[in-house]
């Protein structure tokens, strides 16, 4: 090989080698996508270049005719392709669909598929050159010859086709923003580059080797990267489109002419197909859309869908391109039905309810208030919000709600318990309120503290009351019968009449009835205020405590006693005051010589545990009145059961979670049955860490 066709020969088997693995590495690198349309094109012209710098620089080293004939065959199979190859990879490039059809891409094929079959026989015809020895080792590429009209046609085809195109790539360019005109441009520079060595060839010196391939080599692997680039973009944009169609909320895509861009399926809902079509004509139905701008934040929109009113969050977005230019808008669409009518549920449900409910924020700031502080405390909601909610409580208790609100905001689990203080009135006075607080800080709806307060004031007047007629029946009434007992026994002893002495005796026991009811009263205001929590206790043990009591304060009564083992249950701390009511209330009403049976046992209702303790008495029969007190808690306004004990009894067994039986038996004994909560294992002791959590009501 001479060194003049060294020249030549390297620089194209450089280019054809640099076509063909730029076909193939571009392949490889998108083994499991899809080839978009251009990306198949492009392979196609990456190999056409190949072929053409390949079968150019082995015609032109060959030395034969027939070597020379083959190689430019290769040649000119290449130029024919790549004369199909770059104007449909352009048109799919640049979105020209409609060049792809079928039939336009046959008819863009039917020139170089002419030429090239004109090529193959032009021994024959010589329509391609005029000419043309292939025995003198001339070849079709530096042709000592003159153009046939085939040749003339084909090239100026490729002229014209290489000059639409590149307009077609300029426009795109023109019309693109940001990376897409980056792209566009350096497409079109590598169609550029190859248009003006073919030019430049044609112009000086038509009958050398035409360089065309060599140059194209260099924008082959040019192109290459730009399409691998739009195809990381697309893999983006896809991704982009699948998150669009999986949203919840309507997106429409409005690009900067007023035209939708695209839509995803939650918006179809609203407006329908409406890709193409002018956004203020789609949303002629809402108006309020329609003149929705960036800044205007987020606008309610109510729609009729299906039949039913569904409410939209609307807000709207500016799209700007990279260099910071409007080119779109994105309205973005968010079903809030579901919230909106919890919203009106609630705010219904406040309006008209007597609820003190506020919020308020983490610095005490009254954010919202319900209408019920209006009429409860004077205050219109509108003027609380804005407020201290501490400037309204009494200063001798807002220290203590300052920190009870402090701890609120502190704690991981904050302390439920009500709290209780004054509040100051619209006309200054004070009412006395129980409230208690949650933080719903995190909740984007409310982002404070809910406090629900409720007015006491009647309730702790009432309190105050009743503590008043207990320290007056536990006290005075007491002391005065106290008085009139040790008088009425100096009367009784020193009375000259058997009858005076039965009065004074009379006057005595009545007092001492009276002073037992105060001590009752005691009790029962204790029973009323310690009713809180249950514990576990073996109820056996404190029955065996009662019956030894009534015992020794009834010797004459026959007592059968059946307690074995222990029998724990959780119950009220003062249950064993109500047993030996019931059993006392046995051993009173009977007669002289009563006789009393007592028995404990557990017992099973619907598989649950109970412990069960039964009092049978042969005494006089339990009154309808008592018997409701004992049973149900309750009496008619024309009976009243006979004392405060029966009350406590009741009070005491229901509060532990159990029952009170009254039964009157065939044989016409009395028989009360008190049933209690019992453990799991009623007669196993419960550890240590049990009764704890008991005992704290865990």
């Amino acid at each position: 090989m001479h060194w003049e066709q060294a020249l030549l020969f390297y620089p194209l088997l450089f280019a054809a080698l640099v076509s063909v693995a730029t076909a193939v590495g571009f392949v490889v690198r998108t083994p499991n996508q899809r080839l978009r349309t251009d990306a198949r094109w492009f392979v196609v012209l990456a190999v056409s270049v190949g072929l053409w710098a390949a079968g150019t620089a082995f015609a032109v080293t060959a030395t034969t005719g027939e070597g020379t004939f083959g190689g430019a065959a290769i040649a000119w199979l290449g130029v024919s392709a790549t004369a199909i190859a770059w104007p449909l990879f352009v048109a799919a490039y640049t979105n020209r669909r409609r060049w792809l059809r079928a039939s336009r891409v046959l008819g863009v094929a039917v020139i170089p598929a002419v030429s090239y079959f004109a090529a193959l026989t032009n021994p024959v015809h010589g329509l391609f050159v005029i000419g043309l020895d292939t025995a003198t080792g001339s070849d079709l590429g530096t042709v000592v010859a003159e153009p046939g009209p085939v040749l003339v046609v084909f090239v100026a085809y490729t002229l014209a086709v290489d000059i639409v195109t590149l307009g077609w790539l300029a426009s795109s360019a023109r019309d693109a923003t940001g990376t897409d005109r980056r792209q566009y441009r350096l497409v079109f520079v590598a169609g550029a580059v190859p248009f003006a060595a073919s030019v430049t060839h044609l112009v000086l010196a038509p009958q050398s080797v035409d360089f065309t391939p060599v140059t194209f080599g260099v924008t082959v692997p040019l192109l290459g990267l730009t399409l691998l680039e739009l195809h990381d973009r697309g893999l983006v944009r896809r991704a982009h489109g699948e998150l669009l169609e999986s949203l919840p909320d309507g997106v429409v895509v409005v690009d900067d002419a007023g035209r939708v861009a695209d839509v995803n399926t939650a918006a179809e809902r609203l407006f329908g197909d409406i890709v193409g079509s002018r956004f203020a004509d789609a949303a002629a139905d809402y108006p309020t859309l329609r003149g929705l701008e960036p800044a205007d934040g987020a606008v309610e929109l109510t729609a009729a869908l299906d039949g039913e009113h569904v409410v939209f969050d609307a807000r709207v977005a500016a799209i700007e391109d990279d260099d910071i230019r409007p080119t779109g808008h994105l309205y973005l669409l968010r079903d809030v039905t579901e919230r909106r009518r919890t919203e009106v549920r609630y705010q219904t449900l406040l309006e008209d309810s007597a609820a003190l409910v506020s919020v308020v924020s983490a610095d005490g700031e009254i954010t919202y208030a319900s209408p019920a502080h209006e009429s409860v405390l004077g205050h219109a909601p509108g003027d609380l919000v804005g407020e201290s909610v501490f400037a309204f409580v009494h200063p001798e208790d807002r220290e203590h709600a300052v920190e009870r609100f402090e701890r609120l905001l502190d704690d991981d689990e904050p302390d439920q318990t009500r709290i209780e203080y004054r509040f100051r009135t619209g006309d200054g006075a004070w009412r006395r309120l129980e409230s208690s607080g949650e933080d719903f800080r995190s909740q984007p709806f409310l982002g404070g503290v809910v406090i629900t307060s409720q007015d006491v004031t009647e309730r702790v007047r009432d309190a105050h009351r009743l503590d008043l007629l207990n320290r007056v029946l536990r006290h005075d009434v007491r002391n005065a019968m106290n008085v009139i007992e040790g008088n009425a026994t100096l009367i009784a002893e020193r009375a000259e009449s058997e009858t005076v002495a039965e009065r004074a005796d009379t006057i005595k026991r009545r007092a001492r009835s009276l002073a037992e009811m105060s001590d009752e009263a005691r009790t029962l205001d204790h029973a009323i205020t310690a009713i809180d929590e249950t514990t576990c206790v073996d109820v056996s043990a404190i029955l065996a405590s009662c019956v030894t009591a009534v015992r020794e304060r009834y010797p004459d009564a026959t007592w059968t006693v059946d307690i074995e083992g222990d029998r724990w249950a959780y119950t009220d701390p003062l249950i064993g005051d109500a047993i030996e009511i019931v059993v006392e209330r046995a051993a009173d009403d009977a007669d002289p010589d009563p006789a009393v049976t007592v028995k404990c046992e557990r017992v099973t209702v619907d598989d649950e545990p109970f412990v069960e303790i039964r009092v049978v008495d042969d005494g006089r029969p339990i009154g309808d009145q008592d018997r409701r007190v004992l049973e149900h808690g309750e009496e008619t306004t024309l009976e009243h059961g006979t004392g405060i004990r029966t009350w406590f009894v009741n009070w005491v067994v229901t509060a532990s979670g159990g029952s009170v039986t009254v039964d009157e038996r065939d044989d016409g004994r009395n028989a009360v049955t008190l049933r209690l909560p019992g453990t799991d294992d009623g007669d196993a002791v419960p550890d240590a860490d049990a009764l704890d959590a008991d005992a704290r009501g865990t």
